[in-house]
């Protein structure tokens, strides 16, 4: 308010110009996260807190791009999610993830290696075509898809059958 008329109208606009662009980085690096569990009609939604949306099935969906800003954040978010012992499977659901940079690929690789060693599948669903593209390009492209979380759902339903 006051740099217009004790900074002169140039100087204001490149700090408010800053400002801005301070405030979508912050933004960008905390995107938020939340756990989705099946609705009475079958579409899924936001848990209001943290849950499996069924037994042993986290299904997870991540607010933003992956970079390096939330990358690390991402990551403890999905360690929170699995700390129990009895989840088996981690499904991200990236269709709001339009973009990730080497940081949060590595991360995702980190994620899965980890997940893999401690006897949790780790998938994807819903992620844009975009992404995956993306996904190959950083040597994920050997991450297991599904279209939608109602297909990660059936297929963690007729994994359980087996186990």
């Amino acid at each position: 308010m006051l740099g217009v008329p004790v900074l002169g109208s140039p100087a204001a606009v490149v700090i408010a110009f800053l400002l801005s662009a301070v405030e979508v980085v912050r933004r960008a690096a905390r995107p938020g996260g939340t756990t989705l569990r099946p609705g009475p009609d079958g579409r899924f939604t936001a848990a209001a807190r943290p849950q499996e949306a069924a037994a042993g099935l986290v299904l997870y969906r991540f607010g933003n791009e992956l970079f390096f800003a939330n990358a690390a954040e991402f990551a403890a978010e999905v360690d929170d999610l699995t700390a129990a012992g009895d989840v088996r499977w981690f499904v991200l659901d990236a269709e709001a993830i339009t973009d990730i940079d080497t940081t949060g690929a590595q991360t995702l690789a980190e994620i899965a290696r980890k997940l893999a060693g401690r006897g949790v599948i780790f998938a994807v669903a819903r992620a844009p075509r975009s992404l995956r593209d993306l996904l190959a390009h950083y040597g994920l492209g050997d991450l297991t898809h599904y279209d939608s979380n109602e297909a990660a759902l059936d297929a963690y339903r007729q994994d359980g059958a087996h186990r």
